[in-house]
């Protein structure tokens, strides 16, 4: 049974010609009212309005407190985010020349890196869902991004972000 669904993935994948994307690297900072974020953004391009793209990195946030130590709290907390989702450009490139306007939606999980353990060794994750807007406009050869996310998750209490990305070849 294990088998026969990775093969019928592959024959899926095959059928639907996902070959015939264009991968781009990508990074992005993100900010939010009490945090921030390091991300590695990998981008696959399917066709001038469809567009899968996916997020790893670390989320630095200071709404929760951690500990307490000396009679104070620590409310800086270290977790690793991991997403995946799908982007779609609201207008034609005809249009819209230099700048894309784009709507995107992600899933995926939040976790703090304090609770990887050697008895948790996958830790504690929170599901966390995104959508956001935005603009894609080429400096060069390097498609850059603006977008604004709203986003939930227990792990961070800022529901909107502000994200810059860029992308290369």
């Amino acid at each position: 049974m294990h088998k026969n669904f990775f093969f019928i993935l592959i024959v899926f994948f095959s059928m639907v010609n996902l070959t015939f994307g264009t991968l781009y690297h990508g990074a992005g900072i993100q900010m939010t009212w009490d945090g921030a974020g390091v991300y590695y953004k990998p981008l696959w391009i399917f066709d001038d309005n469809f567009q899968f793209t996916s997020e790893v990195g670390v989320h630095f946030e200071k709404s929760q407190p951690r500990f307490k130590r000396d009679g104070f709290y620590n409310y800086q907390n270290i977790f690793l985010d991991l997403s995946g989702g799908c982007r779609h450009n609201l207008f034609s490139y005809q249009y819209t020349r230099p700048f894309r306007l784009i709507l995107m939606a992600n899933i995926g999980g939040m976790s703090d890196v304090q609770s990887f353990a050697k008895e948790n060794i996958s830790g504690n994750w929170m599901i966390k869902y995104m959508l956001g807007s935005g603009i894609q406009f080429y400096n060069g050869r390097t498609l850059n991004e603006i977008a604004i996310q709203f986003s939930y998750s227990h792990a961070i209490e800022s529901q909107a972000s502000l994200m810059f990305s860029f992308y290369w070849n």
